[in-house]
């Protein structure tokens, strides 16, 4: 019980949260570090599916207004009027900021602008969506260069909580697609050049038999992550 947040009651004042249990927090409550007794903030949106999904926003900052998501496990209680943190002070300084789900994607994407191959179509071609600060990067990148850069600029952009890559670069599918054809004699790497570009994968060169064009087309087909192909395989004269 000692790790569990308290909440209120009435009758018998504080008391262990039951698993799943949303505590009773209030709009406007003021918010204390494990280390600190001045407030850091107070409770920015204590109801509806942020408490529900397992952090409490924070709003705070003298000059600026930020506010920050807590994760529900670092409360410690919640009772007479303010929030009891677990955390220290520096802790909380370093939880992520919280935005509109539409403003994080928007955040994301700024810091997208720097980073060159985003710039044009031909070197990427990425979704971005968001849910309660989880960022999901979706699509086809030329490079794994550029899939791991995506993530890192993506992971620092303001009200990003987590990343969920789920890029795939041409790089992994030529590899992939390439791995696939070893179990074939007649689809070694010396008789089938594959290419990709955004998910579309091409096939090129000379084979001994149009069964070996199908299995080609097949395996590269069944390969995860390729969108589209472009057999340009024929028949050796």
């Amino acid at each position: 019980m000692a790790n569990q947040p308290m909440v209120e009651n009435p009758a018998t004042g504080s008391r262990p949260a039951e698993q799943g249990e949303t505590p009773g927090v209030h709009s406007g409550w003021p918010v204390f570090c494990l280390d600190d007794p001045t407030p850091v903030g107070n409770v920015h949106s204590p109801s509806g599916h942020s408490t529900r999904e397992g952090f409490l926003t924070v709003s705070g900052g003298r000059w600026r207004r930020v506010v920050r998501r807590v994760p529900f496990e670092a409360v410690l209680s919640t009772a007479e009027g303010r929030v009891q943190l677990r955390i220290p002070r520096t802790a909380f300084l370093d939880q992520p900021h919280y935005l509109p789900d539409q403003e994080v994607v928007v955040s994301v994407w700024e810091s997208f602008r720097d980073f060159r191959p985003f710039r044009y179509p031909r070197t990427a071609s990425v979704t971005v969506t968001c849910r309660d600060g989880v960022v999901t990067l979706s699509g086809h990148v030329a490079h794994e260069g550029h899939r791991m850069e995506a993530v890192r600029c993506a992971g620092k952009a303001d009200g990003v909580s987590a990343v969920s890559d789920l890029m795939i670069s041409d790089e992994h599918l030529v590899s992939s697609v390439t791995q696939s054809f070893l179990a074939y004699p007649g689809l070694q790497p010396s008789l089938v050049r594959v290419s990709a570009r955004l998910g579309t994968v091409g096939l090129e060169g000379e084979l001994a038999s149009e069964e070996l064009i199908g299995v080609a087309s097949s395996m590269a087909s069944g390969v995860a992550g390729v969108k589209g192909l472009e057999n340009r395989l024929h028949l050796a004269v």
